[in-house]
């Protein structure tokens, strides 16, 4: 399998991390805290290695090191104890809570977005789909666009004025031909 790592500066461009350990969610959180949290649960500090680097080298197994004074038994090393440890700290409980609060949040909008939905079916003209996301028919639209450029037009009265002129004298000088 190929793995792409970002260098620390792209890293830290980011403002939350995502890491998986074989379908498991194991840290899901701040960029800026996930090697400190790695290092809680008693990995050893590599800070020679980019955060993307540490962050996949603690969920492999041929490449985690364990902290000094630290017993293997109490670092996770199975991704169901790394998925247990992420369910245990305050970073889940944190996750847990901006989800809840963004359907919340939904909830409040739905109500919005149906009565905007129902607002736009109401202002459509006749003959359009109610399945068009347009207001206008076709040939409403052409007329709509063609009245805009016409006031463009208007707007800009030398260009006007001097393409007037300019095809009048050619229409001029080809009937002099």
């Amino acid at each position: 399998m190929f793995r792409y790592q970002a260098g620390e500066n792209i890293y830290n461009l980011f403002d939350k991390v995502l890491v998986i350990d074989q379908g498991r969610t194991v840290y899901f959180g701040p960029a800026q805290d996930a090697r400190e949290y790695f290092v809680s649960l008693g990995f050893k500090d590599m800070p020679r290695q980019s955060t993307a680097d540490y962050l996949t080298a603690c969920t492999d197994p041929n490449e985690r090191q364990v902290a000094a004074g630290v017993s293997r038994d109490v670092v996770p090393s199975t991704p169901q104890e790394f998925e247990a440890a992420f369910r245990a700290s305050s970073y889940y409980r944190q996750m847990e809570s901006e989800r809840a609060e963004y359907e919340k949040k939904m909830e409040v909008e739905k109500a919005d977005q149906e009565q905007f939905r129902l607002a736009v079916l109401e202002s459509k003209k006749k003959g359009v789909s109610h399945k068009s996301p347009y207001t206008l028919g076709f040939w409403g639209q052409v007329q709509a666009l063609t009245k805009r450029q016409f006031r463009l037009q208007l707007q800009d009265s030398f260009t006007l004025w001097t393409s007037f002129w300019i095809s009048t004298v050619s229409a001029f000088n080809l009937s002099q031909r």
